[in-house]
């Protein structure tokens, strides 16, 4: 049995990036569309890209004479994986609030200190 090397996953990994890329921008520099607000695109742009996500990881399984229990396993895996990297991004504007609110209190903390 072949094992499964880093370089199958590379495609993966781009995709990841380039995912990652697009969740990060801010929502001003998205084109505005009316319509698109209407049909909740954003929420069906999220399902593509997640499942995408899922099937760009577990396709270099395929090559593989892998039992379906082993493979399935993975998948497991992986679809875990997705979910957790979804969490987390939603957690970048709660982590940015968060730091933001941290330098809030160093800087009144300091100029009430000075006063």
């Amino acid at each position: 049995m072949k094992a499964l090397r880093f370089k199958q996953f590379l495609p993966a990994i781009a995709y990841l990036a380039f995912t990652f890329y697009l969740f990060t921008l801010p929502g001003q520099d998205l084109p505005e569309i009316h319509w698109v607000e209407k049909i909740n695109f954003d929420k069906i742009v999220h399902l593509g890209l997640f499942t995408v996500l899922v099937f760009i990881f577990s396709y270099p399984f395929k090559k593989f004479d892998y039992t379906n229990a082993k493979r399935s396993k993975w998948f497991i895996y992986i679809t875990l994986l997705s979910i957790s990297y979804g969490i987390a991004i939603e957690f970048i504007d709660i982590a940015a609030d968060i730091i933001g609110s941290f330098i809030g209190y160093a800087i009144v903390k300091w100029w009430f200190k000075n006063k």
